[in-house]
């Protein structure tokens, strides 16, 4: 099975993690599906290089991911920055393959319709992300 986990789809429980420098929103939704599931998790980023040739990726990102209940929004903030440390890094390599970032922060939600531990980090965005 194969998911996108760089940016949220309107409606999606996100993470703000910190990403080039701002808080960003990461969807907690796939990590969700890796727990319950219960499969290792590989992460795949694919560098575009010029012409014809791109640059592929594979990374072992976890075993297993486990989120205690008692802690689980801690665990998928973890998780999630995680992720976000490692595009991060791709990002900087590559800097002209993550245009379509343009409206990445926004994260403002019209009636700031956020998880009660927003404060702490996960919300529940408004479709703006």
């Amino acid at each position: 099975m194969t998911l996108l986990v760089d940016r949220a789809r309107p409606g999606n429980e996100v993470a703000l993690c910190d990403f080039l420098g701002k808080p960003a929103p990461f969807p907690v939704g796939p990590w969700q599906l890796a727990a319950a599931l219960k499969v290792p998790v590989v992460l795949c980023f694919g560098l575009y290089r010029g012409g014809n040739r791109y640059d592929l990726y594979f990374e072992p990102f976890a075993d297993q991911l486990v989120l205690e209940r008692t802690r689980r929004e801690e665990h998928l903030r973890e998780v999630a920055a995680r992720f976000a440390a490692r595009l991060e890094h791709f990002a900087h390599d590559a800097p002209y393959n993550w245009f379509n970032f343009y409206d990445f922060w926004k994260t403002e939600t019209p009636q700031a319709a956020r998880t009660p531990d927003a404060a702490a980090g996960a919300v529940r965005d408004g479709g703006n992300a």
